[in-house]
């Protein structure tokens, strides 16, 4: 089962998801023969046939999969990597089927578990400190967010190092945590850091670098650096025209924006 379990997620990440799921349900069906219907490794090719399924877009049978999954690896090994894994994937789910409440409480058990298991200063910690945040922020809890993303970030940028890829989604998301409070110094700084990042990821000129560059912009007019914020807002617009055309929706923002401050430094 094991070669068969390896198939699977490589048909998976390819994309070939019927075949994927036969490959999956073969390998549990084998460890479900072999090891019993509620042993640790059933529970993972469990785990792994709930990855197809929601990739498939079954959501409700990845749901069921998922918590079946993790009752049996409460039972069997209540401290096993595997409950963690089966937390923040079930945490996933909730989430975008609008229970947060579920889904933070899910979270917050595999936080407690990763950092019982592996420190403060893992990775990993930081793999689940992230969506927490990214939680918090869509149910406006910007306050509480912050410290989680700046965890988080703290963790990437001592393993990782300050310029790293992964750092994006924790730098966006503590920035957006940030701009909410109106800590506007604090928000650029984070900003910045960010287009460091994504410059370095996607080059100079793409339409994820000129959305950083608006927002940048933006956080320094609100601090009354307007002439510095109009030359960033001007970035970000000649990026959007060039590669999105003068008529769309971004262009024509960025060029509004940059109207509305013209027309105010008159």
């Amino acid at each position: 089962s094991v070669t068969l379990t390896q198939l699977g997620s490589v048909l998976r990440e390819q994309g070939t998801l019927a075949e994927a799921e036969a490959m999956h349900c073969e390998a549990l069906a084998i460890r479900r023969k072999l090891l019993g219907p509620e042993h640790i490794e059933v529970s993972g090719a469990m785990h792994n046939l709930a990855m197809v399924l929601r990739a498939q877009g079954n959501v409700t049978e990845a749901e069921t999969m998922f918590r079946e999954a993790l009752a049996i690896s409460r039972k069997v090994s209540p401290e096993h990597p595997y409950v963690e894994n089966h937390l923040t994937h079930l945490a996933q789910i909730l989430a975008g089927q609008g229970q947060p409440a579920e889904a933070e409480a899910m979270y917050r058990e595999a936080l407690v578990l990763r950092r019982k298991r592996l420190g403060n200063e893992d990775l990993d910690v930081a793999r689940v400190l992230i969506p927490l945040g990214g939680l918090l922020l869509q149910e406006g809890r910007h306050a509480e967010a912050e410290p989680l993303l700046r965890e988080a970030l703290a963790i990437q940028r001592h393993v990782l190092g300050p310029e790293h890829p992964e750092m994006a989604a924790s730098l966006r998301g503590l920035a957006g945590a940030l701009v909410a409070q109106q800590k506007w110094q604090d928000a650029e700084t984070v900003y910045r850091d960010l287009l460091t990042v994504l410059r370095k990821l996607l080059g100079e000129d793409h339409p994820h670098v000129a959305v950083c560059l608006a927002e940048l912009g933006g956080v320094m007019v609100n601090q009354g650096q307007t002439e510095e914020g109009i030359t960033v807002l001007r970035e970000a617009f000649a990026i959007r025209e060039q590669l999105l055309g003068p008529k769309h929706p971004d262009t024509i923002w960025s060029l509004f924006a940059l109207a509305h401050l013209y027309k105010q430094a008159e």
